[in-house]
């Protein structure tokens, strides 16, 4: 059972900016960051003589700006990596094919195998199919084009067999 696939420049910057967006540890730094400015907000010596309303406010500024600007910040580098990277073996045709030996990944520059017993998972978001293959190894199959080969149901289904029988 195999698919094949284009990935595209801007199918890799979405995915990305979407990975950015959903990293758990940082949002969860966010949350602190933003608690902490709450926090200073109102034990500052500056703020002590000023009403709740003004320190919420004073808070939500800070938070937006600090916030933002980390998030703008890292949606920038992503984007000037994904404009300045070469991208051979990442962009272009991929095919990924389920073997008995594990996930093997086929392109014009490389082809490697993922063995099903060090197999991390399978996610589905609104755009993308991703394969993690480790933790941070992970293939990015496109959803807004038709695959250039195969099922993609069948093909999920037949490596969620594989790595629950290994």
């Amino acid at each position: 059972m195999k698919i094949c696939y284009n990935l595209t420049r801007l199918d890799l910057l979405h995915a990305r900016v979407v990975r950015l967006l959903a990293n758990r540890p940082q949002i969860v730094l966010l949350l602190a960051i933003s608690g902490f400015f709450l926090i200073t907000a109102f034990t500052q010596e500056a703020n002590a003589s000023k009403d709740v309303t003004y320190k919420i406010i004073y808070a939500g500024i800070e938070i937006v700006f600090v916030v933002g600007a980390g998030l703008v910040g890292g949606v920038l580098m992503i984007v000037a990596q994904c404009l300045t990277t070469k991208g051979k073996g990442v962009l272009g045709k991929h095919t990924l094919e389920v073997t008995d030996e594990g996930l093997v990944e086929t392109t014009e520059y490389n082809t490697s195998i993922h063995r099903w017993p060090a197999f991390h998972k399978v996610t589905k978001s609104r755009g993308f199919l991703w394969i993690f293959v480790t933790d941070s190894l992970i293939h990015i199959v496109p959803l807004k084009r038709p695959l250039l080969e195969g099922n993609l149901a069948d093909f999920v289904e037949q490596i969620k067999r594989r790595t629950e029988s290994a």
